[in-house]
């Protein structure tokens, strides 16, 4: 009843000469009169539990959010899907920016069901290299998407893929092509095992093991050079379908990676309870990893414990030389990022195979031991008459004078051995000594008083 009233206070008509800041303030008191009235429960008999609804409120304005009486209705029902989207019990005004991106995501979606059909998709593989030795063990499946003369960046489509009933036959497409490309690769003596995204709707689906099967049967692929990539959020769901999927899956001797790691929930469980091969390290990660002392503790803690349950880790996005040696001096197993190659055409994929190429920057110099000391004194001095002392007993020095350029040169260089003034000017070698210990823990630390 509370409801009803109100509702018939909404639709009163507004005075012409009404204030627009007047009208405003009153549609709004409304609507939130509206919202409170529905968050009481309703209780429907004594026998039966109380119900409660949400409710959502889209709201338009007339002249400028619409001309006639149809379009303000299309306006306010723009609005209440927006509020909608805000997991309801929310109100919106019209907004022209959301209506213009729902027409772009009707638009893309229509066009990507025809590109399945028009053979527009096509796949990139971006190369998974050794950390050790730099040579490519493995290559990721992305797709891409050439529509009206360019390509579609994925930022644009992907999103629409995984939020409508296009996954799953997206995700298909995927899986068959990469199959056959494997194959390709394997009948020219260039055996090359690749990685498939999946899409959280087809892990659940009930059909991606008759996939997987179809797609392995159909190219005679063997299952050990397909590996398959799933997100956390795929196994929340339904994580018993999920976890019995997984464990067909590797029963048919496929590789499972577990991607993403440590953006999402983060469950150590999902380690434990379904069967990777290897968990892959998020770049937001990678991307701080020598300079952040959380996330450097992050990844070598994840480092240690993947490989402490049997599974190999892969650091994704790893577009510098620093990051590459710290993931290479905690024992991360394999590098994806543009450091060592982007997304390539199969072809190019194929050539770096063939050739056994180590795709590390030729400086990095990680597979030779080092024996070198970092001296941090900001007495040029004495760090000349120390480096030379140094020298003479076989040991190469770097000198620097500051926090910064000691960071710089750990995530450049293997360093031994790191040896520190204690006067260094605004901040003391202690400070010095304490970040670099957090960073780099493995590392001893002498400090010159």
């Amino acid at each position: 009843d509370q409801f009803a009233v109100l509702w018939q206070q909404a639709g009163e008509t507004v005075e012409p000469d009404e204030d627009k800041s007047d009208v405003t303030m009153r549609i709004v008191e409304t609507a939130n009169a509206l919202l409170a009235s529905m968050a009481e429960p309703i209780e429907l008999s004594a026998q039966q539990a109380p119900v409660l609804l949400t409710v959502s409120i889209g709201i338009a304005l007339y002249p400028g959010d619409a001309g006639d009486a149809s379009a303000l209705l299309h306006a306010a029902e723009d609005a209440m899907r927006s509020a909608k989207a805000e997991r309801g019990n929310q109100m919106r005004f019209f907004d022209r920016r959301y209506a213009q991106n729902a027409i772009n995501w009707f638009e893309t979606e229509a066009a990507l069901r025809l590109a399945l059909e028009m053979d527009e998709l096509f796949l990139l593989f971006q190369p998974q290299v050794d950390a050790a030795t730099g040579r490519v063990v493995a290559a990721e499946s992305l797709i891409r998407w050439r529509h009206g003369g360019e390509v579609v960046p994925p930022a644009r489509f992907i999103h629409v893929v995984e939020a409508t009933d296009l996954a799953e036959p997206v995700s298909r497409w995927v899986l068959n092509t990469a199959c056959r490309q494997a194959r390709q690769w394997l009948d020219r003596q260039h055996p090359l095992r690749v990685a498939v995204n999946i899409f959280s709707d087809h892990v659940t689906s009930g059909h991606l093991l008759d996939d997987v099967r179809q797609a392995l049967a159909a190219t005679g692929l063997p299952a050990n050079l397909l590996e398959l990539e799933v997100v956390e959020s795929s196994l929340l769901k339904n994580p018993d379908l999920a976890a019995q999927t997984l464990r067909e899956i590797k029963r048919l001797g496929v590789g499972l990676a577990l991607d993403d790691f440590g953006t999402g929930y983060s469950s150590f469980g999902y380690l434990k309870h379904y069967p990777f091969d290897v968990l892959k390290i998020d770049q937001l990660f990678a991307r701080n990893v020598t300079r952040d002392p959380e996330d450097a503790a992050i990844v070598r803690s994840t480092i240690a414990l993947a490989h402490n349950l049997g599974m190999r880790v892969l650091a994704e996005g790893v577009e510098t030389e620093p990051q590459l040696r710290f993931m290479a001096r905690y024992g991360c197993d394999q590098i994806q990022g543009y450091l060592t190659s982007r997304p390539l055409d199969p072809d190019v994929v194929e050539t770096l195979v063939m050739e056994r190429r180590d795709l590390r920057p030729a400086a990095i110099g990680l597979d030779r031991p080092l024996h070198t000391l970092l001296i941090v004194e900001d007495e040029p001095i004495e760090a000349e008459m120390l480096s030379m002392l140094l020298a003479d007993a076989g040991y190469a020095a770097e000198c620097v004078t500051d926090f910064d350029t000691a960071l710089e040169v750990m995530g450049r260089k293997r360093i031994d051995l790191i040896i520190s003034d204690y006067y260094l000017g605004p901040i003391t070698g202690v400070e010095v000594l304490e970040r670099l210990r957090r960073l780099f823990p493995e590392v001893p630390r002498i400090m010159l008083s």
